[in-house]
């Protein structure tokens, strides 16, 4: 991630992973620090004790003892403050997750707990349809029976309607060829037979 602080958007904040991971990056960089200040620190000590070891009075050399020491206590400061940030970073971190931990939790039981009242509303309104539609084909079956009825009715009004057609046509007929017959038997004669 090297200094790169763009972290991502995420739900109630910036992306735990980033922040993680821009956390354990400084914590990596000054422990890295602390440790090449020690390294050299330890250097410095060692030339200090070889110097001082050494039983030549040299100015210049004391000079340089004098700066050594003190370069060796700006380092212990730097090496004291880095590991004081680095325990701060770490504690940071450790209140991070526990926060991120926690939040997700109450997320997911809220989200479990809004899935349980969708379902229920989604149940009733189910059992709500089915009830209207069991009343509706009720409702149509009594009027398909209601149509039926009357179908049959009407049906067999229009047989005897037809029966009783049939019967004035066949009297029709009848006494068509009666009045036929009658109108033959009175036929005039003529003159000239």
């Amino acid at each position: 991630m090297a200094g790169n602080q763009n972290f991502r958007s995420a739900f109630n904040g910036f992306n735990r992973e980033d922040v993680v991971h821009y956390i354990e990056y400084l914590n990596t960089k000054h422990t890295n620090t602390v440790n090449q200040l020690k390294s050299e620190n330890r250097t410095l000590t060692e030339e200090l004790e070889q110097l001082r070891a050494t039983p030549v009075r040299d100015p210049e050399l004391e000079e340089r003892c004098a700066a050594l020491e003190e370069e060796n206590g700006v380092l212990t400061e730097k090496a004291a403050s880095m590991e004081a940030e680095i325990a701060r970073l770490q504690a940071a971190l450790s209140e991070a997750e526990e926060k991120a931990s926690s939040r997700v939790a109450a997320e997911e039981l809220e989200a479990y707990r809004r899935a349980e009242r969708v379902e229920r509303a989604a149940q009733e309104r189910t059992q709500q349809i089915y009830r209207q539609v069991m009343g509706t084909l009720a409702e149509t079956a009594t009027q398909v029976d209601d149509a039926a009825d009357q179908f049959k009715r009407l049906s067999q009004e229009f047989s005897a309607h037809m029966t009783e057609m049939q019967d004035m046509i066949d009297r029709s007929r009848n006494a068509l060829m009666g009045a036929s017959a009658t109108m033959y038997s009175i036929r005039p004669t003529s003159e000239e037979e």
